[in-house]
């Protein structure tokens, strides 16, 4: 009996790969990102880039002296010496201002200042702070919002949302320790709260004509800005 020898030339079936090259690196670059992210929110927050509501900014406090202010952060950029100071370091402003030489206000547009729970300019848009914050809502010639903490000590600003190219959207923040804010970045002088008027915090009604005759008499006009 003769018996076929085996045909060991036979190639062997080509396997599919799993996942293409490209939607491997795909699926890295994303793993890599949440990496960072968690690693960054992991990591202590420094006492330099803190929000405290009501309290203080960094190395700023409220109440403290127009003297410490400058002991610690130095000479300032503009100043309206016992009223407020400025400093501005490559576009990012920190407005300190006094009531009797002690600190009343501090306002900044620095985005990487946050609050221990994360809060920050940079993603104050997010609707995870909906429920911890009342809204409200201006009509310039564009809008801006205003969102403050219900517990009060810090308010943080979106204005010209729909802004043009020469009218980008700016951001602000406003730390205070009185019932409410008062140099507010975007504020129509002697008006109630500026100006201000309460908003649900909604996309779908921002853009809606406001009621009153007083905010469409407003369409078109630039609200007074403070220093």
């Amino acid at each position: 009996m003769t018996v076929a020898p085996l045909n060991c030339r036979r190639p062997l079936p080509q396997l599919v790969p799993f996942m293409s090259h490209r939607f491997q690196k795909q699926l890295l670059a994303a793993f890599v990102t949440t990496l960072v992210a968690n690693a960054a929110q992991a990591a202590p927050l420094s006492d330099d880039l803190k929000i405290v509501a009501g309290k203080s900014l960094g190395a700023i406090t409220i109440g403290e002296s127009a003297s410490d202010v400058k002991q610690a952060l130095g000479k300032p950029d503009r100043e309206a010496p016992g009223n407020w100071v400025e400093y501005n370091k490559n576009g990012e402003k920190l407005d300190v201002f006094f009531i009797d030489n002690a600190v009343s206000e501090i306002r900044f547009n620095s985005k990487k200042f946050k609050t221990d729970g994360g809060l920050s300019l940079a993603n104050c848009a997010d609707k995870r702070w909906r429920d911890q914050c009342d809204y409200a809502r201006m009509q310039t010639t564009f809008m801006n919002t205003r969102m403050c903490l219900k517990k009060g000590g810090l308010a943080i600003y979106r204005m010209d949302i729909d802004g043009t190219k020469d009218h980008p959207l700016q951001t602000a923040g406003l730390i205070y320790a009185t019932e409410g804010p008062v140099h507010q970045p975007r504020q129509f002088m002697g008006e109630p709260d500026g100006g201000w008027e309460e908003w649900d915090g909604t996309g779908a009604t921002l853009f809606e004509e406001f009621k009153s005759p007083l905010a469409r008499a407003r369409k078109g006009i630039d609200s007074g800005m403070m220093p």
